[in-house]
This record gives C-alpha cells, structure tokens and sequence, in this order.
C-alpha cells in the first residue's frame, strides 16, 4: 500500500488534526505490536480494550500516524509530530481505506466463502495459481470485516491475482466484504449448520452466502459445488457465469476411483475433458473436495491443466 495522508483523509472523510498531509503511508495495523515502517494505527474499540490506550504505544514503536474516533483528545506530545486523523468510527474508515487502495490496484480478485474448507481451499488455490501468477493470498484467516481491510491493504501493484477468504456471521457481512475487495471470481466451499444461533436455518445460511455470487459482474465467474444440495439455487444467484466442480460431476471433477490411506490421497484430475493424476499430503475426502475447488479456481483464471 502506499497512499499518503491527505489521501487517506478523502477516503475516510477524516479531518487531519496533527502531521503533514503529504506523509507517506506503506502499511495499516490494529495491533500496536505489528507497527512497520511507515504504518498507520487504527485504534479499534472491543469489549476488553480500547485501541485508543494504545496510540501512545503505536507512535513509540515508530508509526507515522494514528486514525481517532472523533471526540477522542490527544496529548500533543502524543504524536511527536505524526498524523492524526479524527474519524466517526475507525473500523469503518479501515474498510474505507481499504476500498481505496483496491481501486487503485488492477489485481484480479478471487474470494473462497463457504461453511467448511476456506482455508484449506485458499491455500491449495495459492499453491496452483502462485506458479504462473504474482499471487497474494490472505495471512492466516483473516477472513471478517478487520482481518480482509487489512488484507487488502497488504496488495501491491505488481500482485497479479489476490485469493481472499471471506467469512461470515450474519447477513449483509459478505456484501460489505465485497464491496470493498470488489472479486471477480467467487467461490462458494459448501452450505452447512454454520452460525445458525445467528441464521437459524440452512436457508439463510445459503442466503448470506449467496451474497458472494450475487456481488460478482457480468464478465465475471461463480464457482459452484455441484455436490451441494444448494448448487442449482446458488447458481441462479449470479449473473456471472457459473463454472462447477464436484467429486461425482462437474467440470471439474474426478475422473476414476480415489486412494485415501494415512499418507494421502490420490486421484485422476478432470478439467473440461483433459486429465492429470493428482496426489494429495492429506488423507481424507473432505480435502478431495477442497482440491477440486482450488483446481477451479484456475481454471477460472484461464491457467490450463
């Protein structure tokens, strides 16, 4: 990332308090501990802590500016000549900053959502993609409205593809994660008993999820899994265009019978008719799933068999 403050303050509609407008920021964090070079601190409210207590903390291990919900007062010795921009809420001016800079970056995005499997799914898909492209992927699982801001603020201009995974709560979470990583290619892992104390049925579930395949454009692609009992109502959620995968059909799918022991597993790959044999470190069906759905991925991004 690199946008400078007077840019950030646009984005957010923030008010610069403190600092110069044409400082430099590379990198964004909420933990006072993770300060880089040349980092913005966003202090976020949570139930055991307040970010704002650890501003002090953020400018001591070198960070060129802070973000404040507005009200909040600083010291000036706080700052020792930082930025400091007053915002109305700091979590919403991350996904603003955000947004931003993913405009500003021609990368192809690719978002994994799904009861099951994400994780699994992004780093198999990295693993395939990272090959033939200047790939991002998302650290660990950041998956929510914290963790893919920040994420999105780690691109660069020379990433060529990013693969993001998205999590969920509650309905509207995803349309909010799309709206600022803006993906192209989305794939939903799977539909199942996830967060049903919040969405009480499988229906709505598949509803929240949904909202990945109903952001996507026109040029775009929805990955389906036809072994899903949702697939076929998924599939008429977008109007990208639908690509399947599946361990019993697909277009891509498995071609012959699977080998799982406690080393592996291993299977014949079918993508639109060729085939590869395939063998996997993880033992386990579910993984063959997972496999499948990261080979999709590429195939989406036009990288052959």
């Amino acid at each position: 990332m690199e946008l400078t403050v007077a840019e950030i303050c646009w984005a957010t509609n923030g008010t610069l308090c403190a600092g110069a407008p044409d400082t430099i920021i590379k990198s964004v964090t909420t933990d006072s501990r993770a300060v880089e070079s040349h980092a913005l601190f966003v202090p976020l409210r949570g139930s055991h802590a307040d970010g704002h207590s650890f501003i002090p903390a953020a400018f001591a291990a070198g960070a060129l500016g802070t973000l404040v919900q507005r009200g909040v007062r600083l010291a000036a010795e706080v700052s020792a000549g930082g930025a400091v921009i007053e915002v109305d809420d700091p979590l919403r001016a991350l996904a603003d900053i955000a947004r931003c800079w993913r405009e500003r970056c021609a990368t192809t995005v690719v978002a994994i959502t799904g009861s099951n499997g994400k994780t699994s799914t992004k780093e198999m898909a990295w693993a395939i993609v990272a090959r033939r492209h200047r790939c991002f992927r998302t650290p660990g699982n950041f998956n929510n409205l914290i963790g893919v801001p920040l994420s999105l603020c780690m691109l660069q201009p020379e990433h060529e593809t990013a693969i993001l995974e998205l999590g969920m709560s509650e309905r509207g979470e995803l349309s909010s994660l799309c709206a600022m990583s803006k993906p192209s290619i989305g794939l939903i892992t799977n539909i199942g008993p996830s967060h049903l104390e919040q969405l009480k049925t499988l229906e709505t579930v598949a509803a929240a999820k949904a909202e990945l395949f109903e952001s996507l454009p026109q040029n775009g692609s929805a990955i389906v899994n036809r072994d899903d009992p949702f697939a076929d109502w998924l599939a008429a959620r977008t109007q990208a265009r639908v690509l399947t995968f599946g361990i019993h059909g697909g277009e891509v799918t498995v071609a012959g019978d699977c080998q799982s022991n406690g080393f592996g597993t291993s299977f014949v790959l079918q993508v639109r008719g060729k085939t590869a044999a395939v063998r996997l470190r993880m033992p386990g069906m579910h993984f063959l799933s997972n496999a499948l759905a990261a080979a999709a991925i590429a195939d989406a991004l036009g990288i052959d068999l």
